[in-house]
């Protein structure tokens, strides 16, 4: 049973892991479990969401969102700037799961633009779930991974990812090099986790026992 919204505790989730491996699926089935969903969709994963072309149409979609009792947006643009106006726009909602795929688009190590900081300082006065995703742990700016209440990393392949995700998970870090295909590894507290990431948690406690 889900808690009422003034008890709600939103989330913040870090999704890693190369192509293919199964960070976008994963991310799909926490995605039909929200009834108030927009994806920020660069890579055109999410075709099983209402999906919305083009910049223009995608601030209409946005403009109509908050009347709405459910929604379930993917968002493609043609440019980063473009996708960083939505997200400006989206910070004005309540209630929803913003997923941004591909983040490293956005982010680096180094910068955080300010839609970015803002949702992450701010969004959970808003009651906005999110899900950041990519590739490498080092793709990611630091401030997004400290934030999260939840980590999943699939496979990492660079010495240099696994030591970025060892200073944020602990030593369950280390075993992220030798992960076959589509296992992963999950950070966080049980209640911070949706089910669907619960579920790999618990799969990956079983398998290790």
């Amino acid at each position: 049973m889900s808690l009422p919204d003034e008890e709600k505790h939103n989330t913040i989730g870090s999704i890693l892991g190369q192509k293919g491996y199964g960070k976008s699926f994963l991310t799909k089935q926490i995605a039909r479990m929200s009834p108030r969903v927009i994806a920020i969709d660069n890579l055109g994963e999410y075709n099983d969401l209402h999906v919305i072309t083009g910049y223009r149409e995608s601030i209409d979609a946005v403009a109509k969102c908050e009347s709405l009792g459910k929604f379930q947006l993917a968002l493609r643009t043609s440019s980063v700037e473009e996708d960083l106006e939505l997200m400006e726009l989206v910070r004005h909602l309540s209630h929803f799961l913003l997923i941004v795929e591909e983040a490293s688009r956005y982010v680096s190590t180094a910068y955080l633009p300010e839609p970015l900081e803002y949702l992450i300082r701010f969004g959970r006065h808003r009651a906005i779930d999110q899900i950041y995703l990519a590739r490498r742990a080092t793709e990611l700016h630091r401030d997004i991974t400290a934030q999260s209440d939840y980590i999943v990393s699939f496979r990492q392949h660079e010495f240099a990812d696994v030591k970025r995700l060892e200073h944020d998970m602990g030593e369950i870090a280390l075993s992220a090099k030798d992960l076959p295909k589509f296992e992963c590894i999950v950070y966080g507290e049980d209640t911070a986790l949706p089910w669907p990431v619960l579920e790999r948690k618990y799969q990956v406690e079983h398998d290790s026992s």
